[in-house]
């Protein structure tokens, strides 16, 4: 995930799938999604109409929560329904709740059944509206519900309330669309003509999507949704060229092949969408390979959206949503945008569970590793891309300003500023290096760290619980003491600069050497929209021309600026009435301890 100065997103983690194969009767979930059009005769959607029937094997108790809701993920708020806005009934008839909240960072609301225990099956029906963002929205997690660009896009955690626990549900989810609207001539183009309301989830194409399996708070609270007069696809609505089967849940008609992969977007993309998406599969059979090899590849897809300010990803169930803003075409390089889009896929299998922010180094250090080296295995990206990228990834975390910093202290202040939101990308990508070294050194080369991703992978697809401890645990395990795996971990904890050996990656024909670099710095300061002051007593901002009171009109993203120390940073202010473009190279004149990688042949 890329956020920029307004924009800093974390990943969003995902919780175990937990399926199980069993022949008893698993309670059901149906969820029927109804967009409400303003004025009725248009497509312009307005809110979502939801319907819940929970249908449960054990009776209902009055004691235990019906249902759950995340108030905020980060500084991004959910729907936060009050308990008023939701409407329950059961066998008997209507069904009083009541709620209560957790006092936490990223609150819960748990709804019970306020008088009496629920009699048969209960149904919930409530109104999601589109979250109205813009260009001075605070930054946070991308699950909320957004309308615009002719429908609307949203993660389930989002605006869906659930049933809470980790047990199995047989999951149905129907779009209910206006007769007339729905479906129609897609073009995969972009260009509107003939285009009806389609719907997409994470789970599948088509009106009804019935009998899925697992966890609502997997499989639906991290699902994406989309519908809209204006949703796109790729390969094109009319392409028949993916053969589908019967997925043997009764009226849910066809799901795709294991192979298939989609690409979702409203109205318009910022790329030429056959490009980007032919680029993204490629990225996607890539890492899947890496993680799953000789298994079939289930259904993906991809989702875009479009943002006021930034751009950036988050990963969802067998998915993950991109943002893009308007510049983003003309800030983000095609081989920028390819590396997003490697991130972002791999956060499908770097994760832990039960989830906590003090994880975050693993997720974000796993993404940024192996967006490099899952591709460049499997021939999709060439050596000199390898370099590159592992490069950038490793001077961001010695020039990025929080090389040196406890990992405590960068949890505790995660939100304060870009460089901590940032900190977790570089500070677990340089361990990972580090553990990557360490292991192959202590097992002669037979052994390194692709063994113990896929391994916590493994678990996590268990259900077992994976954190940090469990790394450690697997780390110790390769190298056959725990000891090692501690101090390891420690060194990184307690804010030890990392230096991986030398010849870490030798299977990969490259050898670490030192080559000091200029510390980022975006160089000024600013306030209320204006320019107020400058960072040092010499900056290159001020040099290239940036002046006090200059008003800002827009700039590129201060996280994509430091992913490279060839990136440049563009402000654009405005003076005396008229509009200013200044460039400069967003670097102080201090210089730090750098490390980066050669082909070992050039060495």
């Amino acid at each position: 995930m890329k956020p920029n100065l307004l924009t800093l997103l974390p990943l969003f983690p995902l919780f175990p799938l937990a399926f199980t194969a069993t022949t008893t009767p698993l309670p059901t979930l149906q969820i029927t999604l109804t967009p409400q059009f303003s004025p009725t005769t248009s497509t312009n959607i307005t809110s979502l109409s939801i319907t819940l029937l929970l249908t449960p094997t054990t009776p209902f108790t009055q004691t235990d929560p019906l249902l759950y809701l995340d108030l905020n993920h980060g500084l991004t708020p959910t729907q936060q329904y009050p308990t008023a806005s939701l409407a329950a009934s059961d066998s008997l008839g209507p069904l009083a709740l009541t709620s209560t909240d957790t006092n936490t960072s990223d609150a819960t609301r748990t709804w019970f059944p306020a008088d009496r225990a629920p009699q048969g099956p209960v149904t919930v029906q409530f109104t999601a509206v589109p979250r109205t963002v813009d260009k001075s929205t605070p930054s946070g997690p991308r699950v909320d519900l957004r309308g615009g660009e002719g429908g609307v896009v949203g993660m389930g955690t989002g605006f869906l309330v659930l049933p809470p626990g980790e047990e199995d549900w047989s999951i149905d989810v129907e779009w209910v669309l206006p007769e007339g609207l729905e479906g129609g001539t897609g073009n995969g183009d972009g260009d509107g003509k003939g285009n009806k309301v389609r719907a997409v989830s994470s789970l599948g194409e088509g009106l009804e999507r019935r009998g899925v399996v697992g966890w609502p708070r997997t499989v639906v609270a991290k699902s994406y949704f989309a519908v809209g007069e204006g949703l796109r696809r790729w390969p094109d609505w009319d392409d028949s060229s993916l053969s589908t089967r019967d997925d043997g849940g009764g009226d849910g008609g066809d799901v795709e092949e294991a192979a298939d992969f989609h690409v979702y977007w409203l109205n318009t993309l910022p790329y030429d969408p056959a490009h980007i998406s032919a680029i993204a599969q490629s990225m996607h059979l890539a890492i899947a390979d890496f993680f799953t090899p000789n298994t079939t590849i289930p259904p993906f897809r991809v989702f875009w959206r479009h943002a006021p300010a930034g751009y950036g990803g988050a990963g969802g169930y067998n998915s993950f949503l991109l943002e893009w803003s308007d510049g983003t075409a003309a800030e983000q390089s095609e081989e920028q945008a390819t590396f997003l889009l490697s991130h972002e896929n791999i956060h499908e299998y770097a994760l832990m569970y039960p989830s906590r922010q003090y994880d975050l180094w693993y997720r974000e250090g796993v993404a940024q590793m192996y967006a490099v080296i899952a591709p460049y295995l499997a021939g999709a990206v060439d050596k000199a891309y390898l370099i590159r990228w592992l490069n950038n990834n490793m001077q961001a975390y010695y020039t990025g300003g929080m090389a040196g910093v406890p990992w405590q202290d960068v949890v505790d202040n995660y939100w304060t500023s870009v460089q901590n939101v940032k900190a977790p990308y570089g500070i677990g990508f340089a361990y990972l290096a580090q553990v990557q070294g360490l292991v192959s050194w202590s097992t002669g080369g037979a052994k390194g760290l692709d063994l113990i991703v896929r391994e916590l992978y493994r678990r996590y697809k268990a259900g077992d619980t994976v954190q940090t401890e469990q790394f450690v645990e697997v780390l110790g395990s390769v190298l056959e003491g725990s000891l090692p795996a501690q101090q390891s971990i420690n060194g990184m904890l307690n804010g030890t600069l990392i230096v991986p050996r030398a010849d870490g990656f030798a299977h990969l024909g490259l050898t670490l050497v030192r080559r000091d670099a200029e510390l980022f710095e975006l160089g000024f300061v600013s306030a209320q929209g204006k320019v107020t002051g400058f960072t040092a007593e010499k900056t290159r901002a001020e040099e290239a021309g940036l002046r006090v009171g200059d008003e800002i009109v827009s700039m590129w993203g201060a996280w994509l600026a430091g992913d490279s120390l060839d990136n440049m940073m563009e402000v654009v202010v405005r003076r005396d009435g008229k509009d200013e473009t200044i460039t400069y190279w967003p670097r102080s004149y201090e210089k730090v301890e750098n490390w980066e990688w050669v082909d070992s042949e050039a060495v």
